[in-house]
């Protein structure tokens, strides 16, 4: 996994078997009423994923993270890149999961990095 900053983005690039994954998430201490959701077109022109297991997929990731760390980290905008839609909503759980338990570990300016870092 690598971590990165973009803006006011937090971002990760999740490398599978089978494809990857880009997630970039605005974070707000915060629930957001409206929870914005942006799949970013891909050249092979997969079909889009279910916007619902989108949205389940990274607030149950933030929930989780918030109650293990109790920290109050909250998705107000996701946007993500994907070649396998199928895979994307167990994809995007443990990519926002991995941003959240980053943010939640580390200060904001130590964002960027690789998952190797942590092992440090």
């Amino acid at each position: 996994m690598t971590f990165f900053v973009t803006g006011e983005q937090f971002g990760v690039r999740l490398v599978t078997r089978s494809g990857f994954l880009n997630l970039w998430l605005i974070v707000g201490h915060e629930p957001a009423d409206d929870l914005e959701i942006k799949q970013c077109a891909h050249a092979h022109g997969e079909p889009r994923a279910a916007e619902g297991g989108v949205r389940a997929a990274v607030s149950s990731a933030a929930e989780e993270v918030n109650r293990t760390f109790g920290t109050s980290y909250w998705p107000w905008n996701v946007e993500f890149q994907t070649d396998d839609p199928a895979s994307a909503p167990s994809l995007l759980r443990e990519a926002a999961s991995a941003v959240f338990r980053r943010l939640a570990t580390r200060a904001a300016s130590d964002f960027a990095g690789t998952a190797d870092d942590d092992a440090r």
